[in-house]
């Protein structure tokens, strides 16, 4: 039975980072779903096929919906120094990956980098590394088995409770020790010692006075160091998901997920404008048919000439309005705009009044986009209607060929002078 705490969601304070449904633990030959008592016995815990069908069993009413965080051991990640003075958040990333041949020399796999981007002031950031092959091969294990892993966390951090203070995380199994030290937000320390090293008196004893001389007063410690101290261990503090890693396989579902969802915002506005201007076409259709109806009866119902041409003729000036109406393509409009628009850009809204067209919407290079539709031949008076922010943009233009001006001047004065 499942053993939820209730409490207040901390992901609150962490609009940027995800939320997880689920944490699962590897623990040396079991896989431990945190928030709860259960765990899986694995044969093989390095065959993937047999990790996710553990995670399956454990999570039976989980989907590709619901975020899972898996946490592997200390083992399978490569912790480094790097000293970056001056660069900013926003650079941070490329920065290591450029420092990677010296960080990591003699590496070639490829790897993902996990790092808390918060700047540091003496420039010294402590860096999680992981192989983007093995991330992708359990992103699929995980997804043949209809699961969503969303990220994966070093084991370690999975004892996170707070981000307030200094956290002391000792993680300990059959194989080795981990002690990591969270502070100011951030890690500031990461060691593995191989558990054969410290079974050696010296080393078990240099080992102890480091980790002494490292714990400031008032330090909280955490300590996992056998199957038992996992169960019904609360999720990982939102702060543990700074050294996150996603799979290049999820990014990828990803970005196509956020395409597939803009195209159908955009043929969603395509099928309701169309069907606006449908309606108003049959709208037109109605009472040109109302007014030929009328005709008809007055043909009927006069034999005298002059006065069926005087009854034409206030038809005619009654249809005239209609008939005569300056029509706005606005199907043609948007093919146009749509072949004009590069797939880098995109149109968030539209508006077409009285022949005057206005968009706005997102894009890499504004200016040629304004420069492709004053040169297409279809528009008039194009010009931005509002300042350049980042990649949002707003042009308004008139069609060419569209003059309600005129048509008001002549079959609405009255409206036209009041405009």
């Amino acid at each position: 039975m499942k053993n939820t705490p209730s409490s207040k969601p901390r992901f609150a304070k962490y609009p940027t980072l995800p939320k997880l449904d689920y944490c699962l633990v590897l623990y040396q030959e079991s896989l431990v779903e945190l928030n709860s008592d259960q765990h899986y016995q694995l044969e093989r815990p390095d065959d993937l096929e047999a990790l996710a069908g553990a995670a399956r069993r454990l999570l039976p009413a989980a989907d590709v919906k619901k975020n899972i965080a898996l946490c592997l051991p200390s083992e399978e990640f490569i912790a480094t120094q790097a000293h970056l003075p001056g660069v900013g958040a926003d650079n941070l990333h490329s920065a290591l990956l450029l420092q990677k041949p010296m960080l990591l020399p003699g590496y070639t796999a490829p790897l993902l980098l996990a790092v808390h981007s918060q700047p540091q002031s003496d420039g010294h950031y402590l860096v999680l590394w992981f192989a983007a092959q093995r991330a992708d091969a359990l992103y699929q294990a995980f997804a043949q088995q209809g699961l969503n892993l969303s990220l994966i966390l070093p084991r370690p951090l999975a004892l996170l409770q707070s981000d307030e203070g200094c956290q002391q995380l000792y993680d300990e199994d059959s194989s080795g020790i981990t002690y990591a030290r969270f502070e100011n937000g951030s890690l500031q320390n990461w060691l593995w010692v191989d558990k054969l090293d410290y079974e050696q008196a010296d080393f078990r004893q240099q080992l102890d006075n480091k980790l002494a001389a490292d714990s400031p007063p008032g330090a909280v410690w955490q300590r996992k160091t056998c199957l038992a101290d996992w169960h019904n261990s609360p999720h990982p503090h939102p702060a543990a998901c700074f050294y996150r890693f996603v799979a290049p396989l999820a990014e990828q579902q990803r970005r196509k997920a956020r395409t597939k969802q803009r195209w159908r915002w955009f043929f969603f506005i395509l099928a309701t404008l169309f069907l606006s201007v449908l309606g108003a076409g049959a709208w037109l259709w109605y009472q040109q048919y109302q007014l030929n109806q009328e005709i008809a009866k007055l043909h009927e119902q006069t034999r005298e000439i002059e006065k069926l041409r005087q009854s034409v003729f206030s038809i005619e000036d009654a249809v005239g309005p209609i008939a005569l109406f300056p029509e706005q393509d606005v199907i043609g409009l948007l093919q146009s705009l749509n072949n004009l628009i590069p797939k880098n850009s995109w149109i968030t809204r539209m508006k077409i009044e009285g022949g005057l067209v206005e968009i706005e919407g997102e894009s890499p290079e504004p200016v040629k986009i304004l420069e492709a539709l004053a040169n297409a031949g279809l528009f008039t008076e194009v010009a931005f209607n509002q300042p350049i922010r980042g990649q949002r943009f707003g042009i308004s233009m008139k069609i060419i060929g569209v003059d309600v001006k005129s048509y008001l001047e002549e079959y609405f004065p009255d409206r036209a002078n009041a405009e």
